[in-house]
């Protein structure tokens, strides 16, 4: 027997708390693609996957998993598509999974920027109940050196519109990524930010320099030095 295969292309990540949802590819790469510390999406082009794809693939779904009552639309940063796009995508998945109780994916706090609040309140009726963000630091001086495309303001900006709309976020914090002697400061600057929002889960985690980011070659001609433990 010949199992039908869904599209996914290049690294699929997802959040572990995601272990029992059905995954879906909305997008593939990154739509930033600068950020110097990240290698997760080395080497894949930006791509959106065609409503058709997205179509063929829901039907797989339904047919494999009828009652599949959650699921995470895969990329680096599927929000950065249009409203009416991330609509249509809405409408086809409580199409095809009528059993479905919410969905969520990945973003880019920029990714927010177009959206009105109004928009993302229909969205959130549509079943998007959260996004995953990586903020990494609301230092700024970290934030303009690594690339991130955005600062603090940006993100207390962004997200408080989440809130209002009642679209729930968990956020990634990247220990250690100001480099040594930026820790505490870093540190400090998140958590004043962060308790003027209201977060679901704040994600911890620590830097790591792999060789295929931007920030590695910096660590070896010695214009970065890593935060020590």
């Amino acid at each position: 027997m010949i199992y039908p295969e869904l599209h996914f292309t290049g690294q699929v990540w997802r959040p572990p708390y995601e272990a029992n949802s059905q995954l879906l590819q909305i997008t593939s790469g990154c739509t930033w693609h600068k950020c110097k510390f990240c290698s997760l999406y080395h080497g894949t082009t930006f791509r959106m996957s065609p409503l058709s794809e997205v179509e063929s693939d829901l039907k797989v779904i339904r047919e494999w998993q009828p009652w599949a009552r959650r699921v995470y639309l895969t990329g680096a940063n599927p929000f950065a598509l249009s409203y009416n796009k991330l609509m249509e995508i809405a409408i086809l998945l409580r199409k095809y999974l009528p059993y479905m109780e919410s969905f969520g994916m990945f973003a880019r706090v920029t990714d927010i920027t177009p959206k009105s609040v109004e928009e993302l309140k229909n969205l959130r009726h549509m079943k998007l109940d959260s996004i995953n963000i990586g903020i990494e630091t609301a230092h700024d001086l970290t934030l303009e050196r690594m690339n991130k495309g955005y600062h603090a303001s940006d993100i207390l900006e962004q997200l408080s519109k989440l809130d209002e709309a009642g679209i729930r976020y968990n956020v990634f914090y990247l220990n250690g990524l100001g480099g040594k002697g930026y820790g505490v400061e870093s540190a400090i600057a998140s958590a004043d930010l962060l308790n003027r929002l209201h977060p679901c889960i704040i994600n911890i985690v620590s830097l790591t320099v792999f060789p295929e980011s931007q920030l590695y070659q910096e660590v070896l001609d010695g214009t970065y030095e890593e935060e020590p433990e």
